[in-house]
Parts: C-alpha cells; structure tokens; sequence
C-alpha cells in the first residue's frame, strides 16, 4: 500500500518585502499615500441614503459609520501600491464609508516602511500543503483553533494523510468518505479522523469553538461510521453535526433524520452553541420533532453541543429554497443566507423570487424571525457566504446572473456560462453598508471572513478575468485570489493561487491573531510563487496558511 506525503513550504521568518508576484496591486510608487485608506471610493459617500428593509427585489441602502475597535498600528499598508484607495475606480456599486479604526494615525508605519509592528509584511504566504494520491480527495472548509493549528475538512477516495497516520477510503470509489485533518501552527500534519460506512459521507463546515472544540457538518448515505459512533436506519440521505474535543479522539453525534437532508454551513454563537443551516426535501427529524418540507426547504438549528438542538426555524414555500450560510453576531444575532425560488416568508415580511434569488434572513438569538431582505434581479443569485464583524455588522460573499441592484443601477448580466460575484456588507437589520461588484467568478462558491478588528478577508475563484477590488486588477491566469479589505470595503492586499482549482470550497477561515488560512481542491498544479504544488494523480487537496 503507497504512502502519500503531504508537502510543506515554509516562509522565512526575516522581516522582507515580499516577492513582487505576491503583490499584485498596481499603482505608481512613487506616489504620495493617502493618509487614510478608507477614504471613500466616490463622492456618493456623502449622500443620503434611505432607509428600511426592502419587502422584495433588490436591496434598500442605508449607510452609517461602522466601529470596530481601536487603532491597529499594522493598518498601514505593507506595500506603496498596496492598501490604497483608487478614487477612479468603478468596481464599488455603492461607496465605501471611512470608518475610524482603519484610519491611519501617527502610529501607523510610514508605507515605505517594510515591517508592520516587528511582524513580516501583510498577507505573506507562511506555508502550503498538498495532500492525496492518484483517487479523488477535496478540502470543503477549514477553521483556525486558538493556538494558530488548521483544521481541514472534506471529501476522499483512495488514501489521505502522512505515514504513519493514513487513511484509506472504504466505500465504492463513486461515492467516497469524509475526513477531519488536523496540521499545527507550522503545517505539520497532528491527527486525521474518518468518516466512513456503506454510501457517501460529506463534511461541508467546520468551525472553532472558544475552548478549541471541533464542529463539522456534513451528511451521509444511510450509514455513518465515526468511531465510536454508528448511525443508521435514519433516512436514506441524513444530515449530522459532530462535536470533537482538540485532539479528535473524542466526540458526540447529532444526527438529523430524513430521505435528502444536507447540513451545509456552522456558526458558533457567544455562548459556544451552534446553528447549522442547510436544506431538505421530504421529512426532516429533530428528535423528537418533524417536519415535511413542500418542496425543498431550508432550515436553521440552534444546537447545543451536547445536549443536541434547542430551537429551529423551518419556513416553508411552494418552491425549492435553501440556507448555504450562517453567522451569529457578539450580540447572539443569527443571519441566515441562501436562496429561493418563488417566494419565502421571514417575520412580516414576504421576498418574492424573480427565478432564484438571494435572500438574507435575521434571527434574534432564540430563533425567532426579525427581518428578511433579497438580493436578487432577472438571473439566478445566491449568497453563498457570510460573516460577522465584531460591531455587529455582517458581510456577505454571493454570485450573481445580472440585474441585481445595490443601490447604483443594475448590475450587468455575466457573459456566457460565467458568474457574476460580489462582497457586500451590512448592518445587523439588513441595511446595506458598502458592496464590492462588477467582476465574474471562475467558479463558485465565494469565501468570505471577518478578522476581529473588523477587516474582511474574502477568498475569490478565478476564471479567465482579472478581478479589481479597487487596488487594481488582480490575477491574470485561473486560480484563487485572496483578498483583504478594510472594514469600510477598501484595498488593502491580494495574492493570487495560480491553478485550476475545483468548485468544492474554498475554505477560508481567520484564527484569534488574524492569522488566514485557506483549503480547497487543484489538478494538476496550484502555486504562489515560489511554492509549486503537484497533484498525485486527480485532484489533490491544499491547505495554507497567510499572515494578516
């Protein structure tokens, strides 16, 4: 039986500039800074915007400073062409708002200057890992525990792992099973979990909880074995969320009964419960509650980590909808997103789909339905990601098939078999901040996270385009690009994963130190210069790890 070694690449730990091809930003260097890199994009900054949460169509703008903290003396940009506003550009659909905390003050460095607070420059690449053999393996979702350590999860057939601990799939090669991978703050792989049985087992998130228990969620096809756990009899097609403790050798199952039922996204709320939301067609079972979607319905689980769920929101329509996303606010706060089809009743509120729409749902902290509000226009939008922001605020990461409005006309349809994407952020009522648009994906789904002085990381895949955030257009060959944006939604820095990269994931999580790592699937080569992974055979998974 081959063994597969996984690949490390390490940075240096000099403080040095970083390679030319990790900065990908364009502009002129010997042009003077602005003193402030969340000056607004535009004059329109300063006009009134209404206010309210649109009943249907496209989204009401309502804008307002956004405070997060205070002065982070690394806000300065690592690069004279990185971190800048580019007061011509026309890829904000609405203005970016200057926002106090990423204002740079005297104890900014000068941009000249090459170390930010004694640390290597913003966004440096520290390490990046491949891992799988000739089969089948792809990473779905990754989060950060608190000592700086990954945790990768997805999808495999054949064999996953670093000898002596390697796993080998144990089900037909068509379906495959699920794999939790734990590497440490340096790459270097801790322990690997399998999900195994007769059929599929998919894990699709992954998050952190504060004292560095692991929640994943996923589903599987009529049995799943997770030692000690077996479950079967459940359903042809149940969802689960697991709860392990750090050093994976322990964990309870919660398991949710039904024929087509799909646990898609995690959030950790402030009192270190979870809400899972996904998606089900025909009977879902939580405990000793039922439900019976009326077509393929959405669903959103308060869930205890032990003691299993405490509450749920289960909408019905007449046509399909589903929840890819969830965030929970400081303040206990729950935002659900996804998309419908025909129509989708939040609270008092009733969203009207024009074919599939994106839509965002606000819960209070038991579950209940606040408010609701739609993103959408004449072709198919999703939200595909969301994130909360220490104030309060949220930000969104979806695609788009034209028409959808954020407040500045509408935006235009994508070309053939492309996707239109964009990042957008909101207050905690649904009132749009700022949005990020105008550019095409390569694939979906988008990433996006919010680092805890309330900077966005958002995680891009390319097609043929380059895609401009303001800094410039970044990456001019497929891949990924990993992109930083002030809370206000301005450039701060891009980096570019050169490959063919699938549509599983991306992963994109940000640890308690703003540390940001990444996981996903390539065939046949990823690389960030210098590093150059190769796959095994198909497609291989990657993980990686970026400073702030």
């Amino acid at each position: 039986m081959s063994r597969r070694v996984v690949l490390l690449v390490a940075a240096s730990v000099s403080c040095t500039r970083p390679n030319p091809l990790f900065a990908l930003s364009e502009g002129d260097p010997s042009a003077p800074a602005e003193d402030d890199d969340d000056a607004p994009a535009s004059d329109s900054a300063d006009e009134t915007a209404s206010t309210g949460v649109p009943t249907s169509g496209g989204v009401v703008s309502t804008q307002g400073s956004a405070s997060t903290g205070s002065v982070d003396p690394t806000e300065g940009p690592a690069d004279p062409t990185e971190g800048l506003p580019d007061p011509g550009s026309t890829s904000s659909t609405t203005a970016a708002l200057t926002d106090g905390n990423d204002t740079c003050t005297s104890d900014c460095p000068d941009v000249d200057d090459e170390c930010l607070g004694g640390l290597e420059c913003s966004g440096k690449l520290e390490w990046l890992r491949r891992s799988g053999d000739a089969a089948i393996q792809q990473a779905t979702d990754v989060a950060v525990l608190s000592d700086g350590s990954v945790v990768v999860v997805g999808n495999f057939t054949g064999e996953l792992g670093t000898a002596p601990d390697v796993i080998t799939a144990t089900a037909d090669p068509l379906e495959g099973d699920a794999f939790i991978l734990r590497l440490d703050a340096s790459g270097e792989q801790v322990w690997i979990r399998q999900l195994s049985g007769v059929g599929l087992q998919a894990l699709n998130a992954v998050v952190a909880l504060t004292d560095d228990r692991i929640a994943v969620a996923g589903h599987f096809g009529g049995q799943l074995l997770f030692d000690p756990h077996q479950a079967d009899g459940l359903g042809k097609h149940p969802g689960f969320v697991a709860v392990l403790d750090p050093d994976g050798a322990s964990s309870i199952l919660h398991v949710f009964g039904g024929d087509d039922v799909a646990a898609l996204d995690l959030a950790v709320t402030p009192g270190d419960d979870l809400v899972v939301v996904g998606g089900y067609a025909g009977e879902l079972v939580l405990g000793a509650d039922h439900s019976i979607s009326f077509a393929r319905d959405l669903f959103a689980v308060g869930l205890d980590p032990v003691a299993g769920p405490a509450w749920s929101w289960l909408p019905h329509s007449a046509a399909d909808q589903t929840a890819h996303a969830v965030a929970v606010a400081p303040t206990g706060d729950v935002f659900v997103g996804g998309e419908l089809e025909s129509g989708l009743q939040i609270a008092d509120i009733n969203l009207l789909g024009q074919g599939l729409d994106g839509f965002i749902a606000g819960l209070d902290l038991e579950g209940v339905p606040q408010w609701g509000t739609q993103l959408g226009g004449p072709g198919d939008d999703r939200v595909r990601a969301l994130a909360a922001a220490p104030d309060g605020s949220f930000v969104v990461a979806g695609v788009h098939g034209g028409g959808l409005d954020f407040g500045e006309g509408s935006l235009p349809a994508p070309g053939q078999g492309e996707l239109g994407g964009y990042v957008a952020a909101f207050d905690g009522k649904g009132g749009l901040r700022w949005a990020r648009s105008g550019f095409n994906l390569g694939a979906e789904p988008p990433g996006v996270a919010v680092d805890g002085t309330g900077r966005v990381v958002a995680y891009l895949p390319l097609g043929d385009e380059p895609i401009d955030l303001g800094g410039g257009p970044l990456g001019d060959a497929p891949g990924a690009l990993l992109v930083k944006l002030t809370s206000a939604g301005n450039f701060v820095w891009g980096r570019h994963l050169v490959g063919q990269v699938a549509t599983a994931g991306p992963g994109l999580g940000v640890g308690p130190a703003g540390e940001i790592a990444i996981a996903g699937a390539f065939d046949p080569e990823l690389a960030h210069d210098p590093v150059q992974l190769v796959s095994a055979g198909q497609l291989d998974i990657y993980a990686g790890r970026f400073l702030p």
